[in-house]
């Protein structure tokens, strides 16, 4: 009789699932732990203001003289939660010198290792430059750009603000997510 080999060696091995909301919100809150002030944490685009700049972990005056920094008591794209960044208008790469020409519907885009996030600006405003109510999550993923207003003087802050429209995790069998998986808490 031939030999018979277990059923086990007859099947291709299971693909590996697909990343999930879940597992970039996971990998997104793993990051923003193990990240330290002044690491540089994702890539930047904004095509209404041609920015490609990498953003740093922090926004004190060493890590804005790197480039747009991500203030540290916020959140990293993915945790469905505010994620703030900060950039100069008109110092050290001007990285939001334009940040008034910002209209809504145009898209910003992060890249981090875990995942890609798209944002489409929804509004902007002004506000008093020790107003920190603009730091405050409301449990939703958003996406806040802040720079000094107007131009030359820091009486101000311009604040655009952003939701998540796709997700694209990074890793083998990846796939972008709907936002709206993102925006439900």
């Amino acid at each position: 009789q031939p030999v018979r080999r277990p059923a086990s060696h007859d099947k291709k091995p299971k693909p590996k699932p697909k990343p999930t909301i879940d597992d970039v919100r996971r990998e997104a809150r793993r990051f923003r732990l193990e990240s330290h002030e002044g690491d540089a944490i994702a890539r930047l685009k904004i095509p209404r203001m041609h920015v490609n700049a990498v953003v740093v972990n922090g926004t004190g005056v060493a890590d804005l003289r790197r480039g747009p920094g991500r203030h540290l008591d916020t959140y990293m794209p993915g945790e469905r939660e505010l994620v703030y960044i900060a950039g100069h208008r008109t110092t050290y790469g001007a990285w939001f010198g334009k940040i008034n020409e910002m209209q809504p519907g145009d898209l910003i885009t992060l890249e981090l290792p875990y995942a890609t996030v798209v944002y489409r600006v929804t509004l902007h405003r002004i506000v008093d430059d020790n107003d920190v109510s603009v730091l405050k999550t409301r449990h939703h993923e958003q996406l806040v750009l802040q720079a000094c207003h107007p131009r030359f003087f820091a009486s101000h802050r311009y604040i655009a603000y952003a939701v998540p429209v796709r997700v694209r995790p990074r890793g083998p069998g990846a796939h972008a997510i709907p936002a709206r998986a993102l925006a439900a808490g």
